[in-house]
């Protein structure tokens, strides 16, 4: 039996000859990240890169891998992927139309012309997002394969401690509203009540100053110690009602009447924009906005002030933004 991998690096085209100490890496960064030794050897040593799979378990297919099974190079592409990203990857051959309609069935909306191509490897992600060329271009695919392969799942218990040391006292300070409706000369943080200190941008015309669930001193105290702690902290509810609900109305108004453009066209007027255009290796830009398919700016945006007529709102967000930091700074 020949190994895939070195069947791949004897005929595969020079893309994927090149990224072969690539794949080494990621699978020797799943095994670091899953707290083994990294034992893997390299195709022609006899170590063989199946040692990694006991301690890959914990991975879920996520990767639908389509290949043309009539075409030799796209069967040694996909039997490398399969000796390799088993754990994270499932297979379907183009030329069987029942099984590719199948497996297509578990990911709505994926049309099948989108993967299902002559002499090509096409990989589908759970969302049903479509990476094409991967048989000339493998360089998406890997950034894929390595973000689900060493991307664990948190433990249970360490879990569970983060949400009753850090999380649940935030949602249930939330529920209480002890600093949403009261003002904080009671126990507040002083400076807090109004929402644009002095430090910040100046206070959007006729808007009024709030107190926000948040800014009493043990919610600080919980935002910055998750912060710390986690690297995150969530604070749902984080704008009232009536603002995040303005500033959503808003951003669908700009959306719908086409003010906001794709990132794509944005980054065009970009120094870094140009240059990716200049190395779109597989299309990563998704020049043609082709639906479905996989891209580096796949947004829309617009950009906003806090005074802009268009979002009335949006100094809200602006400045209880500042305003946390400002209490998380604390005093100057």
């Amino acid at each position: 039996n020949i190994d895939p991998l070195l069947a791949l690096s004897e005929v595969g085209p020079a893309a994927w000859r090149l990224a072969l100490p690539e794949i080494h890496a990621i699978r020797v960064e799943a095994q670091r990240a899953r707290g083994g030794t990294p034992s893997v050897g390299w195709p022609t040593d006899g170590g063989g890169m199946d040692t990694l799979m006991p301690k890959m378990t914990e991975c879920v297919q996520s990767i639908l891998i389509v290949y043309d099974g009539q075409d030799a190079l796209c069967l040694t592409i996909a039997q490398a992927l399969q000796h390799c990203f088993i754990a994270v990857c499932s297979f379907v051959d183009s030329c069987d139309g029942e099984a590719l309609a199948a497996a297509l069935q578990r990911i709505p909306g994926v049309p099948e012309q989108l993967v299902h191509r002559r002499s090509g490897v096409s990989a589908v992600l759970n969302d049903g997002i479509v990476i094409q060329d991967c048989e000339r271009h493998p360089k998406i695919l890997l950034f894929e394969l390595r973000y689900h392969m060493t991307t664990m799942t948190a433990d249970r218990v360490a879990s569970e401690q983060r949400d009753l040391e850090w999380l649940l006292p935030l949602r249930e300070l939330r529920l209480r509203g002890s600093a949403a409706r009261s003002p904080l000369s009671a126990g507040g943080v002083p400076g807090l009540a109004e929402a644009w200190p002095s430090t910040a941008r100046a206070k959007p015309a006729g808007a009024a100053p709030r107190s926000h669930w948040w800014s009493c001193k043990e919610g600080l105290r919980l935002v910055a110690g998750s912060l710390d702690r986690n690297k995150y902290a969530v604070c749902d509810d984080f704008l009232d009602e009536d603002e995040m609900s303005s500033c959503s109305s808003a951003a669908r108004k700009m959306f719908d009447s086409g003010q906001m453009i794709s990132g794509l066209s944005e980054q065009q007027n970009v120094s870094h924009g140009s240059f990716w255009s200049s190395a779109n290796e597989g299309d990563f830009l998704n020049s043609q906005l082709e639906r479905r398919k996989w891209t580096l700016h796949g947004d829309h945006r617009v950009w906003c002030g806090d005074r802009d007529p268009r979002v009335p709102a949006l100094g809200r967000l602006t400045g209880a933004l500042d305003a946390l930091l400002a209490g998380l700074r604390g005093p100057e």
